[in-house]
C-alpha cells in the first residue's frame, strides 16, 4: 500500500534565505550563523524553489527573506517566503511584528482546513507522495471503480481526490469549503495475474499524456482500453532509463533487484563494460530490450509497500522518467529513419584508415595545384 498520511509527522521550520536556485535540481542558501553570511547550502525540490523565485521575484537577496517550510518525514513539502510586499511603508518595528506573527498559507490551510476535513472522511483513505495528499476508496472498489487501458484489462486508470501542496501556498484562506482545493488526477492499476492490485501515486492529470509526444498524431486527452497495447508497439523504452533506474533501485534494494533491467546483456551487445560512456544520441533512442508494460508491471511489484516517504519520492520519480523521457519511437533506429529512399546501410561505402588517408592526400595535391 501507498504512504498513508499522518499529521502527527508535520513539521513547521522558520529560516532566513539568503538565495534560492533551481540548479543541480534545486538548493537554498539560509543564513543560520550570523558570521556566515553566504549561508549554508540545503537542498530543495526543483518545484518548490521555481515556485518560491516566482512568488519572490528573484532568487538572490541582498538581506535574508524570513520564510517558512514544511516537512513531512524530514522531506520538504513546502516553502513560502514573508510578503514584504505589503509591509512596504510599515516601520521596522511593525515589520518585526508582523514577522514574528506570521506563518504561512500553506501552514494555516492544513491547520485549518484539510487535515479536519481528511480525519472526517470516512469514505477515502488518504495519502501522500510528496507533491500531493491523495485520496483512496477501499482496495476492493478499486477494479470496479476503474478504467481499462489494456484489452485483456490487466492495466487500468483509477480517478482519485487529490490536493496539490502547491496549490495550497497560492490558494486563498477564506474559502469555505475544501472542496475549492481537490481536483482529480490518474491512478494506474495493476490487475496482477496473483490476484493482487498493485496501484501508483496520482503522477499523471490524465493518463493519455503517457507516450503523448512520441506518438505522432496522438492529443494528451486520449485514453481508450488498448492505449498501453499501443505504446508497446509504436514504442521503446530508451537505454538511458534502464541506467538511471538501476542505479536508483540498486541505492533503495540491492543490486539483486536491478538484475530485470539485463544491463550484463546490453554490456555484450554494445562490446562494452561501462554503458555509461555510450554517446549520449545512443542512450536516448535506442532501446534497452524490455517492453514498456514489462517494465510498469516490474515497478509496480517492486514499490508494492513503500517504507518511507523517500522511497515513494524514489518510485515518483522513476514513474515519471519512465513515461516522459524513457520512451522512443519504436522505429527510430530504422533505415528509412536515417537513410533517403531508396538507400540503406549498404548504401554508405566503407573506407579503411589507410583509403581515408591517400584520398586526403589526393584533395591535398588537388589543393596545392590549384593556389599554384
Amino acid at each position: 500500500m501507498p504512504v498513508l498520511f499522518n499529521p502527527e509527522m508535520l513539521q513547521f521550520a522558520t529560516a532566513q534565505v539568503k538565495s534560492v536556485t533551481t540548479a543541480l535540481g534545486g538548493a537554498i542558501r539560509v543564513v543560520i550563523d550570523p558570521e556566515n553570511s553566504k549561508g549554508e547550502r540545503m537542498v530543495m525540490p526543483f518545484h518548490l524553489a521555481r515556485n518560491y523565485m516566482k512568488e519572490q521575484k528573484g532568487g538572490d537577496y541582498l538581506v535574508p527573506r524570513h520564510s517558512e517550510i514544511l516537512l513531512y518525514d524530514r522531506h520538504p513539502i513546502g516553502f513560502e517566503g514573508f510578503p514584504y510586499k505589503a509591509y512596504m511603508s510599515a516601520t521596522r518595528e511593525e515589520l518585526d511584528i508582523a514577522i514574528e506573527q506570521w506563518s504561512s498559507r500553506i501552514r494555516r490551510i492544513l491547520q485549518n482546513k484539510i487535515i479536519d476535513y481528511i480525519k472526517k472522511d470516512t469514505f477515502h483513505s488518504w495519502y501522500i507522495d510528496g507533491y500531493v495528499l491523495y485520496g483512496l476508496v477501499d482496495e476492493s472498489l478499486w477494479i470496479n471503480g476503474s478504467e481499462p487501458l489494456t484489452k485483456d484489462g490487466t492495466f487500468r486508470r483509477l480517478r482519485v481526490p487529490v490536493i496539490n501542496f502547491t496549490d495550497l501556498s497560492r490558494g486563498m484562506e477564506n474559502v469555505h469549503y475544501v472542496e475549492n482545493f481537490i481536483s482529480e488526477r490518474d491512478c494506474l492499476l495493476l490487475n496482477a495475474p496473483d490476484g493482487n492490485v498493485y496501484i501508483t501515486p496520482p503522477i499523471w492529470t490524465n493518463l493519455g499524456q503517457v507516450g503523448s509526444r512520441k506518438l505522432d498524431g496522438e492529443t494528451s486527452e486520449k485514453v481508450d482500453n488498448s492505449l498501453f497495447d499501443y505504446i508497446d508497439q509504436q514504442l521503446h523504452v530508451n537505454i538511458n532509463f534502464a541506467l538511471d533506474t538501476a542505479m536508483k533501485i540498486t541505492t533503495l534494494f540491492g543490486h539483486e533487484k536491478a538484475e530485470p533491467l539485463q544491463l550484463p546483456e546490453l554490456m555484450m551487445e554494445y562490446q562494452t563494460l561501462n554503458l555509461l560512456r555510450l554517446p549520449k544520441e545512443v542512450k536516448q533512442t535506442a532501446p534497452c530490450g524490455i517492453q514498456f508494460t514489462h517494465v510498469m508491471a516490474w515497478l509496480m511489484g517492486l514499490f508494492k509497500d513503500p517504507s518511507c516517504l523517500h522511497t515513494m519520492l524514489e518510485y515518483r520519480s522513476i514513474l515519471k522518467q519512465l513515461t516522459t523521457k524513457g520512451l522512443q519511437t519504436g522505429d527510430v533506429m530504422d533505415d528509412s529513419m536515417i537513410y533517403n529512399e531508396g538507400y540503406d546501410s549498404e548504401s554508405v561505402p566503407l573506407y579503411n584508415f589507410n583509403q581515408i588517408e591517400y584520398y586526403r592526400t589526393l584533395v591535398d595535391e588537388q589543393l596545392i595545384k590549384n593556389v599554384a
